[in-house]
């Protein structure tokens, strides 16, 4: 209230009445609003003295956790109450083994010192709290000292440190979806950039994290934000864009009622407009910053805009204004033991006082100057030591790391070389090994080769044995017996045993007989030339009606003497095939028609076209004597053996396989349909002659 008293008088003492009546305005509107953090801090206060109040009671995680969250609300007003409620808290967290009470209250005394300017204990007591932190795996816990401590190494300019840290930080954060941590070490990320004039990469770092902020629902951390980005945009000479910034700060903050912010935001407009040489309207800034830090009781602010007035009415050569600010503020500055501010209004009163012609009191101010320049000085070399101090021992600890991991080096190359030399032993066995089955591998192939070839000459020996055998079979069943059967006739006849008119019968039955020899040396000659030889189709296109009516009229004769009528249906049509392999089939397809038939049967002879396979079908059809089931499956085998035909006519049993053989060289297909007593359909397919051939 001391402080309100005083800038009201001063305000009436230099007659600004509408400054006055107006922030008097606004302090009286949001009086109502700002109470909040306050009525907080009270409420848990009133319910810690509960706590201590009840009979009995025993300090639990519940009275710990409480005590932190009152130590957080003194965050940005008293360090002092900060650092002795966390002890506190951190002593009960030890009595009881609560550790992430105890890790809470270190960071809340890590903030304490920094607020304090005690930066080496700060990194004390936070590294401490990382390492308790990280035992213990609390990652919400090391996010917000990754934050803390990179804040402490910006202050004392160990900035690649701080860097580290916040992209650690930012690392946690996004993997456990802390969306406020990620957001604050953008900030983080942000600041050190502007620090090390990267402008660009601030900005862009502070816009994302005001992005961040804004999606969170954080929206009374966007002023802070806007004047970050504001302050960079006027170190790139962009003083429009600067304002910009600026103003939606003091927007953002006046929408929310967010004082704090506001004094913020006039003050940081107040710079902008007195770098610009624009003191007064910067004087007007300062002062709504000012009437609203006096309402929050923030001493710290309004000594500073009182200060910052003075220098305004310097400017503007209102010197008896000028020196009333610069002692209130200086005066206030001294209470809270601020020595920069203090510093500060020294110098202003020195130039004030010089320019008012009174020198004696001018040259005493700068000398008070000068003299908390050197404390400042001693407070900057104790930064620079801790600095120092930080940087040897983080060099200290990189020198450790090098020295551990030189020495898993060496133990990783010794390891190396041994795993090499193995490698290049078991090389050589394996080269030996892959030579010694590689000759094996060469040996068997020969081998395998050679027994192929034996195989092949077995096989072979065995199919011309096995055709020896058939050879001798054959001719001695279908050869032997006709030739046996004539030479006994001529016998019985040289021999008188028969007349003239039986001999002429006799005579036709031999005539028959040669014939059926004759047909069975040919099939036979045939038969082992396809054996012997690989012989192979030669095809031309024929007409294949006049084929067939050809082998028709070779047979006919044989067909009229026993009775049996042949149907000639085929029609004319090219086919595509070897013609001399074609008339054997259909010459044999006939013969054995005609050999299975009797008296009053008949043979038809027809052709089709399959149009969709491109062949030409030819069948034999008859009214025969038929073939039985069983024989129906091996039929153009040449395990088959021939039978008798209906006038005890005799056969190789050759005639069809070669029919089969000739067909399939020609890419062809045969078959047989055929039923007991019913009669038998013989029929081959060869290719039609293609239009244009």
């Amino acid at each position: 209230m001391r402080s309100k008293g005083i800038m009201a008088n001063t305000f009436i003492k230099h007659k600004h009445w509408s400054v006055f009546w107006y922030l008097w305005a606004l302090q009286v509107i949001w009086s109502s609003i700002t109470v909040a953090q306050e009525l907080d801090r009270d409420s848990l206060r009133a319910k810690v003295v509960q706590f201590q109040q009840q009979p009995g009671y025993e300090k639990d995680t519940v009275f710990i956790r409480t005590l932190n969250h009152l130590a957080y609300r003194y965050w940005s007003t008293s360090p002092d109450s900060v650092m002795a409620i966390s002890k506190r808290s951190l002593t009960f967290s030890k009595r009881i083994g609560y550790q992430r009470g105890a890790v809470t209250a270190m960071i809340h005394i890590g903030t304490a010192h920094y607020e304090k300017g005690n930066f080496q204990e700060a990194i004390e007591v936070e590294k401490n709290a990382l390492m308790k932190a990280e035992k213990m795996g609390f990652n919400k816990e090391i996010g917000v000292l990754c934050i803390n401590l990179s804040m402490v190494y910006l202050d004392i300019g160990m900035y690649e440190q701080a860097q580290q840290l916040a992209y650690r930080g930012l690392e946690i954060a996004t993997a456990n979806g802390f969306e406020k941590q990620v957001a604050r070490n953008h900030w983080t990320i942000g600041q050190v950039y502007e620090l090390q004039g990267k402008l660009q990469e601030a900005r862009e770092s502070f816009a994302r994290s005001k992005e961040l902020y804004e999606r969170a629902g954080y929206q009374r951390l966007l002023h802070l934000l806007d004047i970050s980005i504001g302050r960079v945009y006027l170190k790139e000479n962009q003083p429009a864009k600067a304002q910009e910034f600026y103003q939606k700060a003091l927007k953002e903050s006046g929408e929310l009622g967010h004082r704090a912010g506001m004094v913020r935001a006039f003050m940081a407009l107040g710079d902008f407009l007195e770098q610009t040489g624009k003191s007064g309207e910067a004087m007007e800034k300062y002062a709504e910053a000012k009437n609203i830090a006096v309402a929050l009781g923030t001493e710290q602010k309004v000594a500073e805009a009182n200060l910052k007035i003075a220098k305004c009415l310097l400017e503007t050569g209102k010197l008896k204004e000028a020196y009333d600010q610069v002692q209130t503020g200086l005066e206030l500055a001294r209470d809270i033991h601020h020595m920069a501010l203090t510093r500060d209004g020294f110098l202003f009163l020195s130039k004030i006082q010089a320019a008012m012609g009174d020198y004696k009191p001018a040259l005493d101010s700068y000398q008070e100057y000068t003299l908390l320049g050197d404390s400042l000085m001693n407070q900057e070399v104790r930064m620079q030591l801790v600095k120092a101090e930080e940087q040897f021992r983080h060099d200290q600890e990189i020198q450790t790391v090098n020295q551990k991991y030189q020495g898993q080096l060496l133990r990783q190359r010794n390891y190396t070389y041994f795993i090499l030399a193995v490698s290049i032993l078991l090389v050589f066995i394996v080269l030996l090994l892959a030579l010694y089955l590689r000759n094996i591998r060469r040996t068997s192939r020969i081998q395998k080769a050679h027994q192929k070839k034996i195989d092949e000459q077995n096989r072979e020996l065995e199919r011309i044995g096995k055709f020896k055998d058939r050879i001798l079979s054959v001719v001695a069943h279908d050869v032997k017996t006709p030739l046996n059967s004539l030479k006994s006739t001529v016998d019985m006849y040289q021999e008188g045993m028969f007349n003239k008119e039986e001999m002429n019968m006799l005579t036709q039955q031999i005539s028959t007989k040669l014939n059926e020899v004759n047909y069975f040396v040919n099939d036979l000659v045939l038969w082992a030339k396809s054996q012997m030889t690989q012989a192979s189709a030669r095809p031309n296109g024929f007409e294949i009606k006049g084929l067939v009516e050809k082998t028709i009229s070779l047979l006919l004769w044989d067909a009229k003497r026993k009775g049996i009528e042949i149907s000639d249906r085929t029609q004319p049509g090219m086919a595509y095939a070897d013609e001399e392999m074609v008339k054997i089939v259909v010459r044999n397809f006939l013969a054995n028609a005609i050999k299975y038939c009797d008296n009053g049967d008949q043979i038809i002879l027809s052709t089709r076209s399959d149009s969709e396979e491109r062949l030409l079908v030819v069948s034999v059809e008859d009214t025969g004597t038929g073939i039985p089931a069983e024989k129906l499956p091996y039929i153009f085998d040449e395990v088959n053996m021939s039978t008798e035909g209906t006038h005890h006519e005799i056969g190789t049993g050759l005639g069809l396989v070669l029919c089969r053989q000739y067909i399939e060289m020609n890419n062809g297909k045969i078959g047989v349909e055929s039923e007991r007593g019913k009669g038998s359909v013989f029929w081959f397919a060869i290719p039609l002659e293609e239009q244009g051939s």
